[in-house]
Parts: C-alpha cells; sequence; structure tokens
C-alpha cells in the first residue's frame, strides 16, 4: 500500500476488493469508479472524502421581507456566520449554519426609520451536489431550523418572533487546494409567522471559505 500522505500514488492504483458498486447515491468510498459524471473538473489524485469535514465562514448580503404587513418593513444589510459539515458521499452532504446579525427596519407608512432588528439563523441543511467529485460542484440544498425576529414597532411595542424556517437555495464550491474551498450561495429563507409578525421570504447571498479536514488512512477514508 502507498504511504497515508501520499495521494497521488492512487491515481492509477485503486483498491479492488470494492466489491460490486452500490451506486453513485450510496458510494462512500473516495475512489469509487461512479465518485463522478465527468463535469467540473473531476478530482484526480484525490477527493472531497478525503477530508470530508468542514468549517467555515460565510458573508454576504440579507435582503428581508415584510414583517408586520404594510407596517413594518425589514431592509438590506450585512448577514454573515460560520457552517460546520459533512459530506455523506460523493453526491450527499450536510451541514449546520448558524448567524446572529442585524437588520434596518423602516415604517411604510410614514417613511421614517424604526431601531434596527436583531435576527437569528440557526438550520441544518441536506445539500445535494450532481456532479459529484469535481473540482467545481454546484449543489442544490433544503434545510429546516429556526430563525427570530427581535424588533420594534412604530408605536414602540416590542416584537419578539421565533419561527420555523425553511431555508431553500442554491450555489457551489470550489477546492483550491486540498483542504481549502471556496463557496457562493444563495437562499431563500423562509421564515414562518406568529405573534403578530408574517411569514416572510428573506433572500441571502453570501460568499465564504471552507476548511476541510478528515482521517483519511482509517478503513474508511483510503489515500485517494
Amino acid at each position: 500500500t502507498y504511504p497515508a500522505d501520499d495521494e497521488s500514488q492512487w491515481l492509477n492504483s485503486p483498491p479492488t476488493d470494492l466489491g460490486p458498486p452500490p451506486g453513485p447515491v450510496l458510494s462512500g468510498l473516495p475512489q469509487h469508479p461512479l465518485r463522478h459524471f465527468g463535469l467540473g473538473e473531476p478530482l484526480q489524485g484525490t477527493s472531497w472524502l478525503n477530508r470530508p469535514y468542514y468549517v467555515g465562514a460565510f458573508g454576504g448580503s440579507w435582503l428581508g421581507d415584510n414583517l408586520v404587513g404594510s407596517q413594518v418593513d425589514q431592509g438590506s444589510g450585512f448577514f454573515g456566520g460560520y457552517w460546520l459539515g459533512t459530506d455523506l458521499n460523493h453526491y450527499w452532504g450536510s451541514e449546520l449554519r448558524a448567524s446572529l446579525f442585524y437588520i434596518n427596519t423602516s415604517f411604510p407608512q410614514t417613511g421614517q426609520s424604526g431601531v434596527d432588528s436583531r435576527n437569528y439563523v440557526v438550520d441544518m441543511n441536506l445539500l445535494y451536489h450532481p456532479w459529484g467529485d469535481s473540482r467545481f460542484r454546484p449543489y442544490g440544498s433544503i434545510g429546516l431550523g429556526i430563525a427570530g425576529f427581535h424588533f420594534a414597532g412604530q408605536d414602540y411595542a416590542a416584537y419578539n418572533h421565533t419561527g420555523l424556517s425553511l431555508p431553500v437555495g442554491f450555489g457551489f464550491k470550489y477546492l483550491c487546494h486540498k483542504w481549502l474551498a471556496v463557496r457562493l450561495d444563495i437562499k431563500d429563507n423562509i421564515v414562518f409567522g406568529g405573534n403578530g409578525v408574517d411569514t416572510t421570504n428573506n433572500w441571502s447571498f453570501v460568499g465564504g471559505v471552507e476548511l476541510h479536514w478528515g482521517h483519511k488512512s482509517s478503513a474508511r477514508y483510503y489515500p485517494w
């Protein structure tokens, strides 16, 4: 066998004891023959599954929706936070997203500005990578979590709402190094209403980085 830290030598010598290929959805082996569809520059000598765990940070814009009918409107502002995730196989992954941020508010009926809304987002997302083990890696995602809006109305009444959230979106990743990836992400962050707050569609547009790691010398992560 080759040393665990010399991935390139496995390029033309994959293990021969893999058994029948389980298919692209089920395959969890880094060197599986169905690990990509030939698009997006398929990786050679390495794999996303060699370092399946990642932590990352993101920053961008949040475009908010009306919070209380035509009375309180949510504007736009900086949206930043963190990702923590894993690649389950070549085509599926999951991640936790968390953010605490502030967005300006206004009162459309008078045109006045309100106090910034204190918002937070915590959700778990499922990612699907249709091109598999490629350097350029588009994905679609759907998640479930909670989101909160804490703000004041025009009459200074306090609103504190935490609702079920359903983030739906897409994006892409690009592997710059074996342990470093950059990423763009676009989501419609649907937050269900209650307590006088409407159901909202909040769009987020962010970019970020991911730092990857994993135990590539273990039985699961062959040095591919």
